[in-house]
């Protein structure tokens, strides 16, 4: 959270594009409000240093030593070199998709669909709201919103599809309660509690993201306006609708068909995120 508060320092932020100097090491300010990979990979090596801090230091002084010296380390790290890479990083992830529809529509919506489950699973999904908001005012349109609704489909097409294989009731109203849910756009219960938890559901939601992606790319699916990506945000799609609706009928056949055909172990119990996410659920 202290590293979060150093990215988001409202002198980092209202300095964003100019150049600052830090132990003589210059810089550039960055606004981050915007960004995922900076804090994740900023905490993955911060890890690191605390635990090799915690190691080598007297148990009586670690209460004090540890944070500190963690903080002291990692805050300007984060400025100086962090935060700008992981920053850059994310800006030519936002590209190389830009490119890839451009290039290869199809393609970019085959890959955008099927990695949409394990993208939202870490979080990283944010990192292509900028470009996304950036095609809307500079292309007047955005070609990945498109895939991104209709692989939200396919997460209520997988829960449904458990839904008709599962056996125990338990499982039954749980998936069900995921249906309804990822139906109008919240996928954290269905990805955490359906796909992850069983495993194959998975296979099949990454199959179905890809196929209707493609599709809706393929077919040049645009949406007019930044939104969730869901069925009650059809609206945003004007122009694109009858391309949106075969897409969604696609997304959730497919992926209901490939669960129920794949089917699953229901034995698996949840974990402490399916239980979490569960409390998203729309009963």
């Amino acid at each position: 959270m202290i590293l979060a508060g150093v990215y988001m320092y409202p002198t980092v932020l209202a300095g964003a594009g100019t150049q600052a100097s830090l132990f003589g090491l210059n810089f550039y300010l960055v606004k981050y409000s915007s960004s995922v990979l900076p804090i994740i990979i900023s905490v993955w090596i911060m890890s690191y240093l605390h635990r090799w801090l915690s190691k080598h230091t007297p148990s009586f002084l670690r209460v004090v030593v540890v944070p500190i010296g963690t903080l002291l380390v990692m805050a300007p790290l984060s400025l100086v070199l962090i935060g700008p890479l992981g920053y850059n990083a994310g800006i030519y992830v936002g590209e190389f998709f830009k490119w890839l529809f451009t290039v290869a529509p199809w393609l970019g919506g085959m890959i955008d669909g099927a990695t949409r489950p394990l993208v939202v699973f870490t979080g990283t999904h944010m990192m292509l709201s900028p470009v996304m908001i950036n095609n809307i005012e500079n292309l007047g349109y955005d070609m990945l919103g498109p895939v991104h609704c209709v692989a939200t489909m396919a997460a209520a097409g997988m829960c449904f599809g458990a839904f008709l294989k599962a056996k125990k009731e338990n499982n039954k109203a749980a998936v069900f309660s995921s249906f309804i849910s990822a139906f109008i756009g919240v996928t954290e219960p269905a990805l955490y509690g359906v796909a992850f938890r069983f495993k194959k559901p998975l296979i099949a939601l990454c199959i179905g993201g890809g196929v209707s992606g493609a599709f809706v790319a393929m077919m040049g699916g645009k949406a007019i306006s930044f939104a969730m990506p869901s069925i009650i945000s059809l609206p945003v799609y004007a122009g694109s609708i009858p391309v949106m609706l075969i897409g969604l009928a696609i997304s959730f056949v497919l992926t209901a068909a490939l669960t129920y055909i794949l089917g699953f172990d229901e034995n698996i119990g949840k974990d402490e995120r399916a239980i979490e996410a569960e409390k998203k659920n729309i009963i």
